[in-house]
């Protein structure tokens, strides 16, 4: 391979944005301080000094990694009660741990893999939960994005022959942030006797009066569900959780997730806790997030963008082509504001901005972003 191909390559498999500091409303990127608009650390709970002060005291007590799994010598007393407080949160009769937020979807389906016969999955769901669903060994059927009717007529014909089946959908979906239907697919369940599991990763902590996400927005409970969700997205920190029927607790070893993954490190339940304990407990800060959001999209608006209204901090758009954004994108990030481009699943194939706002932006910061988009416009 000629050297200036291999270069060409290596260029090309290189991540665009290489962060040199913490995420955070501010980031150090490319040797400069640069205004972050982009990710989902959505309270700037990552660099918090009361977490990071619990994860540093939990660090020297516990160490670093568990030394053993969940099954053997890996469980730790702030994994039990993380796990309680998450019950305690959401009400729900079982919370199981998991090492990451795209794992909880494999222990759950896994554990519960015999209780179905299929899975009706929106066509936009989550990859983890399309990937859940293949180790579960359990077949797919897709239904159209948010479609309530199209839904309702697959789950009356695998009713019709007699199967169980599981209806699968993310509560917020990431890439604009809307909701799925979630009160209408309840309705459906009774009807039809479904099951539904909610992966709702973006929407615990932010959604919700008390911070119980996407069903308690809408007037539900998580209890409704099977219900999954991550520690790295609200609550800044990692790991994730899956949340069911009290059985849950005995059939989780059903999961060679569960058994075979080296679980979250007892330090990060500890902060973890700290994390869910604040978010939840501050409802303040719920309030900030709504405001800082509200005034972005009434912002971005004001320059004619058009993006899908959602009750999340997101906003998803085009200006002009995607040619034209991914050179606006440039213009931006020289001019000190990073507004990520994507290419994401679930969005315009050519790539769009996915811009989100967290609590901790001043607005200071986010009126120098909409002044600098306004005058490259």
């Amino acid at each position: 391979m000629a050297a200036d191909e291999r270069v060409e390559r290596e260029n090309a498999s290189r991540p665009s944005i290489v962060l040199g500091s913490a995420a955070g409303p501010e980031i150090e990127l490319d040797g400069a301080r640069v205004i972050y608009l982009g990710g989902t650390n959505y309270f700037g709970m990552s660099a918090h000094p009361e977490i990071v002060g619990a994860l540093r005291e939990a660090v020297g007590l516990w160490g670093i990694s568990p030394g053993g799994g969940r099954t053997t010598s890996g469980t730790a007393a702030p994994h039990l009660d993380l796990e309680k407080r998450m019950e305690t949160l959401l009400g729900t009769e079982s919370v199981v741990l998991s090492a990451s937020g795209y794992q909880a979807n494999s222990i759950l389906l896994e554990a519960f893999r015999d209780g179905f016969d299929a899975c009706l999955i929106d066509e936009l769901a989550h990859s983890s939960i399309r990937e859940a669903i293949a180790a579960a060994g359990l077949p797919p059927v897709v239904y159209r994005h948010k479609d309530v009717d199209h839904l309702a007529a697959l789950a009356r014909g695998i009713r019709a022959d007699g199967k169980r089946p599981l209806v699968c959908t993310d509560g917020v979906f990431p890439t604009d942030g809307a909701l799925a239907p979630l009160d209408a697919y309840l309705s459906l369940a009774v009807e039809y006797e479904l099951r539904i599991l909610v992966d709702d990763a973006h929407g615990i902590g932010v959604l919700g009066e008390h911070g119980k996400g996407t069903p308690e927005h809408l007037g539900l409970k998580p209890a409704d569900f099977l219900y999954t969700g991550s520690f790295s997205k609200a609550f800044g920190v990692f790991g994730g959780f899956a949340s069911g029927p009290a059985n849950l607790v005995e059939r989780k070893e059903e999961s060679g997730t569960y058994v075979g993954a080296t679980p979250l490190p007892a330090a990060l339940a500890v902060a973890a806790r700290r994390s869910v304990d604040i978010v939840c407990g501050d409802r303040s800060l719920r309030k900030r997030l709504q405001g800082n959001a509200a005034f972005v999209k009434e912002g971005l608006r004001g320059l004619g963008l058009e993006f899908p209204e959602t009750p999340m901090p997101i906003a998803r758009f085009l200006v002009g082509n995607a040619k034209r954004s991914r050179a606006l994108h440039d213009e931006l990030r020289r001019k000190g504001i990073l507004i990520p481009f994507n290419r994401y699943p679930g969005g315009p194939g050519g790539g769009y901005f996915r811009l989100a706002v967290s609590a901790a932006h001043t607005p200071g910061q986010l009126e120098m972003a909409l002044d600098t988009l306004q005058k490259l416009l």
